[in-house]
């Protein structure tokens, strides 16, 4: 047994054939891969992220478990190839493939034209005779068998040059049967047209391709980029229009809505006011800025009670909170408070933070000595401002307070993690107590 032909099937990447074509010609294979590409006709089952299956016919959803999630979308959905399939002579290929799919041949193609061309010119003498016909049909009733006699059997010159154009002679025509059989092929041909155009579906468009999909991101994009636009230019629109009223009402000095007399005098009560105005609103802040200290000093006594630094509170009340839980957190870690100082001719240098800038006046440890627990909260809390607006306003980041460039340095990093720990755990304990009584914000 020999194979007696090779043709082309479509698989899916499961490599499950279609048996619904076979074809002669794996260009004609390739054409029908990208129309079910592009057709919303059939299902596809999605089971898992891979695994996914095409069904023409459309899923029977009786046929799937309630309780299994899966997902079905319309059109082909899945990877589809060309692949060769070698029938031996013994198996015909309509015993498992329903169509047959030809190759179609350029000669037959070139014949079907000139019949077409010669249908037409038969078909454009034929309403000529008749038309002439029926103009004579007017005449007396003897003379109506011969004018159709010598309509359907004579041609004028004009009809005998069309004719001639077909290659055929005009006897052809002429010949009833010869006529006849030649209109049978041509009305075969028109049906045979008929049945090769495919009607209209709205399956078959190209909603499904990559030009469609291309063309709709695109006019999404410039849409949203002229929206963009058309709302920037309307901003600044609004803005210049605002700028502009701005600068009107700050020029004019006066708006006259009152009287003259009744100007001038709310003009003499201003000036007399402005003075105690300002005295007012200096008070009203100076007692705000107070009660708040009080609130803050409250809750850094209940922390500090019984420590050296405890007689540092007055001065820490009057830092923003933030700069105060660090200040906290960190001598905690650095002194426990006061407990643990550098001295210099043993008095207490007040240094609580291990604050190493470089004065006159240096402690045991190459610490700084400060002249007063006042002067020891301004330097170390405005060093410590300073990082907070620097970006540096957690103890994670902090923790170059301990390192300083290079954390292998002094200790490795499992201090210098330890250091993060405590100083968050005060931290936040600072935070909570300063919350529950306010605080400088």
């Amino acid at each position: 047994m020999k194979i007696k032909k090779y043709y082309y099937c479509l698989v899916d990447a499961n490599n499950k054939p279609d048996f619904r074509f076979i074809f002669t010609d794996k260009k004609q294979a390739l054409a029908k891969i990208k129309e079910i590409k592009n057709s919303l006709q059939g299902e596809t089952l999605f089971v898992a992220k891979k695994k996914r299956d095409f069904f023409i016919d459309g899923i029977k959803r009786n046929f799937i478990d309630k309780n299994k999630k899966v997902d079905i979308k319309k059109g082909c959905l899945v990877r589809l190839k060309r692949a060769r399939v070698g029938l031996i002579d013994m198996i015909a290929p309509e015993t498992y493939f329903e169509t047959i799919v030809k190759e179609t041949s350029k000669l037959s193609l070139q014949k079907e034209s000139e019949i077409a061309k010669l249908a037409q010119s038969w078909q454009n003498s034929i309403q000529r005779k008749n038309k002439m016909a029926g103009r004579l049909a007017s005449d007396s009733q003897e003379n109506t068998d011969s004018l159709k006699t010598k309509t359907l059997s004579l041609t004028t010159k004009t009809e005998q040059a069309e004719l001639a154009t077909t290659g055929l002679p005009v006897s052809f025509f002429n010949n009833k049967s010869r006529a006849d059989q030649f209109g049978q092929n041509f009305s075969y041909f028109e049906q045979k047209e008929e049945r090769n155009i495919s009607p209209f579906s709205f399956a078959n468009l190209f909603l499904k391709s990559k030009a469609f999909y291309v063309f709709a991101t695109l006019l999404l994009m410039v849409s949203f980029s002229t929206v963009v636009y058309s709302m920037n230019v309307s901003n600044r629109k609004i803005k210049s229009a605002l700028e502009k009223k701005q600068k009107e009402l700050i020029s004019q000095k006066t708006v006259s809505v009152l009287g003259s007399m009744d100007v001038r005098n709310l003009k003499k009560t201003d000036d007399n006011n402005e003075e105690p105005i300002d005295k007012l609103v200096m008070e009203v802040l100076e007692k705000f800025n107070r009660y708040k200290e009080e609130k803050l000093g409250t809750a850094l006594k209940k922390i500090l009670a019984g420590t050296p630094m405890e007689k540092m509170v007055p001065y820490i009340a009057k830092k923003d909170k933030v700069v105060a839980a660090f200040l906290v957190a960190i001598a905690k870690k650095e002194s426990n408070w006061g407990r643990r100082v550098p001295v210099l001719n043993g008095q207490d240098c007040y240094n609580y933070w291990g604050y190493r800038g470089q004065r006159a006046r240096m402690g045991t440890g190459g610490h700084t000595c400060f002249d007063s627990p006042q002067d020891a909260v301004e330097t170390v809390g405005g060093r410590i401002e300073r990082l907070i607006k620097s970006g540096i306003d957690t103890p994670q980041e902090m923790v170059l307070w301990k390192c300083g460039s290079d954390c292998n340095a002094t200790g490795g990093w499992a201090a210098a993690r330890k250091w993060i720990r405590d100083v968050d755990l005060y931290y936040e304990k600072t935070m909570r107590a300063t919350n529950k009584t306010g605080g400088k914000q």
